[in-house]
């Protein structure tokens, strides 16, 4: 579905397999790390060839079809009917031809309109379109009938500046990606995608999420923060509804959670008993006014990973780290010398962090694996 030569983010594919259904549960592992054992096995296969690596793991972090295969690949899709690929040279399905994916690469909205007369899509993905054409085209998906049955819907990178009220009519979604669009305020009607598992607003311009996403009771991936890389200091916060801890509790299903630049900007942080009993990733970065983290016995119940970054006024390792029986690593960036002097093998902290199997700490040019045993 992607453009020839394209670099695919792993954990875009990843998601987009979920929300389709292709990844099959195994015990005692969550989807992603299953669907990541898929990625692999292409890679070994020849496949898919490996484009960007994560530098502090080595984790694949972007791919792309082998160079021998994208007309084998276009060749079995179109047998299939697996996908249907508009492009500026193909305006038409063939004669009774049923297809479940659209791509739209570089087409025009006539083209759009043709692609309505199918009424089993289940995934669509642009690039490469006009400005008022894309607006065009999410208004004629979410207003459509024969589009309700749709899964997953992905405007990464293009210049959408607003989403339709009529997106909560797609009951059926799971995947919803406004990542760097133009995209400045969502519909209360999000609250009705009673589906949806990944939301994902980075690099957008959205600053406050509607009230309603409580209702959210499957969301597992809430993506958002915008960061201005053109000018020496520009940080876009969000805001989550008129009350952000009540709304946040209510995701219980939720695996990953950033807050980043400035996003939260209280004192202290407390997470209570119970909370987030699924998730596995928590990453605090740059939030400028936090002093203090509270995590209570019984809260975070399957963390795996914990990383935090500089924020300026955190000078105390969290006690509650301790209770975190799950936490596989520890990632420490830039934060004050009583901070990370506290949970050296010889500080008055290391009690509560020897317990983790792996703890990384940096600063400034100094990097750190601390060994408790």
């Amino acid at each position: 579905m992607y453009p020839e030569d394209c670099s695919i983010r792993c954990s875009r594919i990843i998601r987009q397999w979920i929300a389709e259904g292709f990844v099959k549960e195994k015990t005692n592992r969550r989807l992603e790390e299953v669907a990541y054992d898929y990625l692999t096995e292409l890679i070994n296969r020849s496949l898919v060839q490996v484009s960007k690596v994560y530098d502090t793991t080595g984790k694949v972090r972007e791919c792309r079809i082998h160079d021998l295969m994208p007309e084998v690949v276009l060749r079995k899709m179109e047998d299939s009917s697996f996908c249907h690929v508009f492009s500026e040279n193909q305006f038409t399905f063939r004669e009774g031809q049923v297809t479940r994916r659209l791509s739209f690469v570089q087409t025009s909205f006539d083209v759009v309109r043709n692609a309505d007369k199918n009424s089993h899509v289940r995934s669509i993905l642009y690039f490469n379109i006009g400005d008022g054409i894309l607006l065009d085209m999410s208004i004629l998906i979410t207003r459509t009938k024969n589009f309700k049955l749709s899964k997953v819907l992905d405007f990464e990178d293009g210049p959408l500046t607003r989403v339709h009220e009529d997106v909560g009519n797609l009951f059926h979604l799971r995947y919803l990606s406004l990542r760097n669009t133009k995209v400045k305020m969502l519909p209360r009607s999000i609250g009705k995608l009673v589906n949806l598992e990944t939301l994902d607003l980075k690099q957008s311009f959205v600053f406050e999420i509607p009230g309603e996403i409580y209702r959210l009771c499957k969301l597992q991936h809430l993506l958002g923060y915008n960061r201005d890389y053109t000018v020496s200091m520009c940080i876009d916060s969000i805001k989550v509804g008129d009350d952000p801890l009540k709304i946040l509790k209510s995701q219980h299903n939720l695996v990953v959670l950033q807050f980043e630049d400035n996003a939260y900007d209280g004192e202290k942080l407390q997470f209570e008993k119970g909370v987030f009993p699924k998730l596995k990733f928590l990453k605090l970065r740059n939030l400028n006014g936090l002093n203090s983290i509270i995590i209570e016995k019984g809260a975070l119940s399957n963390l795996e990973h914990l990383q935090i970054a500089p924020c300026p006024h955190m000078e105390e390792v969290p006690f509650g780290v301790y209770h975190l029986e799950t936490l596989k690593y520890l990632r420490v960036f830039d934060l004050p010398d009583e901070f990370v002097d506290g949970m050296r093998p010889e500080g008055q902290h290391r009690h509560i962090v020897e317990h983790i199997p792996f703890v990384h700490f940096v600063k400034g040019f100094d990097v750190d694996d601390f060994k408790y045993k």
